[in-house]
């Protein structure tokens, strides 16, 4: 057994090695599908037990390389893709990183978090939904514009949810998109939750809130 851990290990060393090494965009993204197929076959607590979402956030919070970063989001869309609602527990403690890096100064890091926001709405629950959706909420009224840009794109990226999830929240959240619409920062642009107001007539058929 001892033996077979450590082959692991190794395994996932040098997939961790990839995510952030200087092997390009293709060798990141195969790293990450890799480690996402390791832990399904390992089971859902090799996340923790062989340091895997330990490594991924410092990867993220890595400030210094922005490979790091693209690398330890990539694996976050891929681990969520493969485990699908086994992920869900999970989903909480990446959001802040999420937030962080929608606005990223590397065009490649941000482009990377968009895609794993749209991997982890795409799979909630209805009970996911309401785990995330305070803190993304509270997130609107953040004084700092880029925590409130990164919680309107991820509620944005609730467009990606399941119809039913989808409507079931959207009474909460349109009311609030519409306070940060009229947010005069220039950084905030209107067609931020673009995504998700065109979801509008998919998730709700009658056309009620898409109507008002």
């Amino acid at each position: 057994m001892a033996e077979d851990r450590a082959h692991v290990e190794a395994v996932i060393s040098r997939l961790l090695a990839t995510l952030k090494g200087p092997g390009g965009f293709g060798a990141r993204r195969g790293a990450a599908f890799g480690l996402a197929g390791v832990v399904k076959g390992l089971g859902i607590a090799s996340l923790k037990g062989y340091g895997v979402l330990d490594a991924l956030k410092q990867y993220v919070e890595d400030k210094k390389s922005a490979t790091a970063r693209e690398g330890g989001l990539m694996a976050f869309e891929c681990l969520c893709e493969k485990l699908g609602r086994l992920f869900e527990p999970y989903v909480i403690h990446t959001l802040p990183l999420l937030l962080s890096a929608f606005g990223d100064a590397a065009p490649a890091v941000r482009e990377a978090a968009a895609d794993a926001a749209r991997a982890i709405m795409g799979q909630l629950s209805a009970s996911g939904v309401k785990l995330v959706l305070p803190a993304l909420l509270k997130g609107l009224e953040d004084p700092a514009w880029r925590t409130k840009q990164g919680s309107t794109q991820l509620l944005g990226a609730m467009a990606y949810c399941a119809p039913k999830q989808l409507g079931s929240c959207l009474p909460t959240i349109v009311p609030r998109l519409g306070a940060v619409l009229s947010d005069p920062h220039p950084k905030l642009p209107l067609d931020m939750p673009g995504p998700l107001l065109s979801s509008l007539p998919r998730a709700t058929p009658w056309g009620r809130w898409g109507a008002s």
